[in-house]
């Protein structure tokens, strides 16, 4: 009887961890794709100042020549 209770205590080990990796990869996947949209979102928005246009309606701001 001991060793069915271990036997069991062991499947239920295993499915925990299983559950767990699991787990981890969504969450890991969820924060990654968060990070790259809010990279993409930066890089969008740097890209619209790089080509806004000046209030006098001129030319375009070169926000790296402001440095």
């Amino acid at each position: 009887m001991t060793l069915r209770s271990s036997q069991r205590g062991t499947v239920y080990l295993e499915a925990g961890r299983t559950l767990l990796r699991t787990a981890q990869a969504v969450i890991d996947s969820v924060i990654a794709a968060r990070l790259k949209s809010l990279a993409d979102d930066y890089q969008s928005q740097d890209e619209n100042v790089r080509v806004s246009i000046n209030p006098n309606g001129i030319g375009s701001i070169d926000c790296q020549q402001l440095r």
